[in-house]
């Protein structure tokens, strides 16, 4: 049995790219590379064909984990008021970590919409990133001058800063509020854990990190008891299955993923990888037996054989209201 942790990782620059488990797996891996050497990293990577040491969810906000995919809620009239539950609950996609984690809630979306209504302050608590597109010009690398009519946009992401006046001392203080939570089933121990993930980031994360952007650090990391009891999963982060057919009843969002490659291959000749189309967060489905997480390390996405795509991501089982299957 491997453990659940739950990290947390504090913005303190802009990211370009999302915080999402399989990126986050590349740069710990050239955190291993870079520290320990190559051999050290095949070790590492072999591991995954028998017992996988590390899986890494995708991030979410502070407090939230993915929604799980549930049965459509159908209304039981045409009345108004259930159409404006549908547009406001329908396309939410994440809930209170306590729903589960902690509580015994049975999901279905009328349940779900009902708890939402009452805790109506809830969703309130969700740390909302601010988009911000900026616009780059092309560099000509041989003579040193502006590419004309080379201009490209990157959008930023970003957390604002929340300003909360304490009620005892009147003193103003700054609340952290640039925190991501990021899920990690794990067979090493706190401490290794600790060690892969912030050797992973120290350089900073994703795109325009060599421009100051994806800089965070650890700011904590917490040993999390998951449930033991549920008759669907739910997974908290894109995956691909090793075999489709041991997942039954899915329920799920694609994407399609377009991987690049990082440390100094990414100024090789070819630093993408063939596209993938994976699972998402929130895709849930049924297993005959108890697992902890789902997917694969995939082959066969490059030309150079040695490289590999992390598709995997951790699962939580929770209770879903029979009569809504």
């Amino acid at each position: 049995m491997k453990t659940l942790y739950r990290i947390q990782l504090e913005l303190i620059s802009p990211i370009v790219t999302a915080v999402m488990g399989d990126t986050m797996f590349g740069h710990i891996c050239w955190g291993i590379y870079y520290s320990k050497g190559e051999e050290v990293l095949n070790e590492f990577l072999q591991s995954y064909e028998t017992d996988p040491p590390l899986i890494l969810s995708d991030g979410f906000p502070e407090g939230f984990l993915a929604k799980p995919m549930l049965n459509p809620y159908l209304p039981t009239s045409l009345e108004y008021d259930d159409y404006k539950v549908n547009k406001k609950y329908g396309k939410r996609k994440y809930v209170e970590n306590k729903l589960l984690i902690r509580d015994e809630f049975r999901f279905s979306e009328e349940t779900l919409f009902d708890y939402w209504n009452k805790e109506k302050s809830s969703q309130e608590k969700i740390q909302k990133m601010i988009s911000v597109s900026r616009i780059h010009n092309s560099i000509n690398r041989i003579s040193g001058t502006v590419e004309k009519g080379q201009l490209y946009e990157v959008t930023e992401n970003y957390f604002p800063q929340n300003k909360e006046t304490s009620k005892q001392d009147k003193v103003e203080k700054e609340k952290k509020a640039n925190i991501m939570d990021l899920y990690v089933v794990s067979s090493f121990d706190e401490d290794k854990v600790k060690s892969l993930i912030q050797r992973g980031i120290e350089g900073g994360y994703g795109a325009d990190k060599s421009t100051g952007k994806g800089q965070m650090e650890l700011y904590d990391i917490k040993k999390i008891t998951p449930p033991t009891k549920g008759n669907r999963y739910v997974a908290l982060g894109a995956f691909v299955p090793e075999n489709i057919e041991t997942v039954q009843d899915l329920r799920a969002n694609v994407a399609t993923k377009y991987g690049k490659l990082g440390g100094h291959f990414a100024s090789g000749k070819n630093p993408f990888k063939k596209p993938i189309i994976m699972y998402q967060a929130g895709a849930s489905f049924r297993s005959e037996k108890d697992i902890q997480y789902i997917g694969t390390l995939l082959k066969g996405i490059h030309s150079d054989k040695r490289i590999r795509h992390y598709a995997y991501c951790p699962v939580i089982p929770y209770q879903e209201e029979e009569n809504h299957d």
